[in-house]
């Protein structure tokens, strides 16, 4: 129970620093001391504590706290007082643990969940950054995606908790520009091309060619610049002049007509559109097809 507690603080703060600490002469940062964390490593690096000589020595959790807050850093402590064990064989690089088969098993389930749900190619990695707690037999996980292809990980079994940090490289095939994409500029097919990136790695949604053909660019993209879904406006589904099949439903009847749109429109908007044969103008919902359900006939 009590590392059920621990583990679960653990993953609802930013960093968590335990009571004794083993580390490399000289100086002493946050990334050091820290056990977990979910924080960038550059940032915990740049906090300097101390510097120490050989030996050991003690540092009290509200000072780290304080450095902490300094950068916006929110820190869990497993005592008042950290004891640090300075030792030449430690070195500050060795952040990664020696990883047992068990947790090495477990990483992969994970790893095999994050590419499926992502669509990752065949060549996507994997790397244990953290692991703290352990597990028996086969336990049940949940991951949750921190950004920039980091993955913290929370497992259980038989009243055992095991949290563990993992960086996870996605290689995806995604659209970049060939050319430079101005505000506002028709992005036709032979400006585009396709190329392999990390998915983690690209700030919005990739867009799809049914998205980004003849779609206007909402921002300036640059040759070799990913086509994102948040900047561009998808060409509409129905153009104005289109001519469309409406449709009104009455009990035990079905009427339908040849319709001229009189806006674009994407699914799902109500369209105003003109009866070819009558010349009446009809208001109706855009569905699938795309078919006009008409609602109203204006008079």
């Amino acid at each position: 129970m009590i590392l059920a507690i621990l583990l679960i603080s653990v993953i609802l703060s930013k960093v968590f620093v335990p009571s004794y600490v083993k580390v490399a002469p000289g100086r002493v940062t946050l990334f050091d001391l820290s056990a977990t964390y979910t924080e960038d490593p550059s940032i915990l690096k740049s906090i300097t504590l101390a510097y120490v000589p050989e030996g050991t020595y003690t540092i009290s959790a509200s000072y780290v706290e304080n450095m902490a807050k300094r950068k916006g850093i929110e820190v869990e402590f497993d005592s008042s007082v950290i004891t640090v064990f300075a030792d030449k064989s430690s070195s500050k690089l060795s952040k990664t643990p020696k990883i047992d088969p068990e947790v090495l098993d477990l990483a992969s389930t994970v790893f095999a969940s994050v590419t499926n749900e992502y669509e990752c190619l065949e060549d996507a990695t994997f790397q244990i950054v953290q692991v703290s707690g352990s597990v028996d037999g086969t336990p049940t996980f949940e991951y949750n995606n921190l950004g920039s292809g980091k993955f913290s990980v929370l497992a259980k079994s038989s009243g055992k908790y095991l949290y563990m940090m993992m960086n996870v490289r996605c290689p995806r095939k995604v659209l970049v520009s060939k050319k430079l994409l101005k505000f506002g500029e028709i992005i036709k097919p032979e400006f585009l091309e396709k190329s392999t990136m990390d998915l983690f790695k690209i700030h919005g949604t990739p867009a799809s060619t049914s998205d980004a053909f003849y779609a206007k660019a909402m921002k300036m993209f640059k040759p070799g610049d990913v086509i994102v879904q948040e900047g561009i406006k998808r060409k509409p589904d129905v153009v104005r002049g289109q001519l469309l099949l409406a449709y009104v439903e009455l009990p035990g009847i079905k009427i339908s007509a040849i319709v001229q749109s009189l806006q674009d429109a994407y699914i799902g908007e109500v369209v105003r559109a003109e009866n070819t044969s009558s010349g009446n103008i009809v208001v109706g919902l855009l569905e699938e097809g795309p078919v006009l359900k008409v609602m109203e006939v204006e008079q």
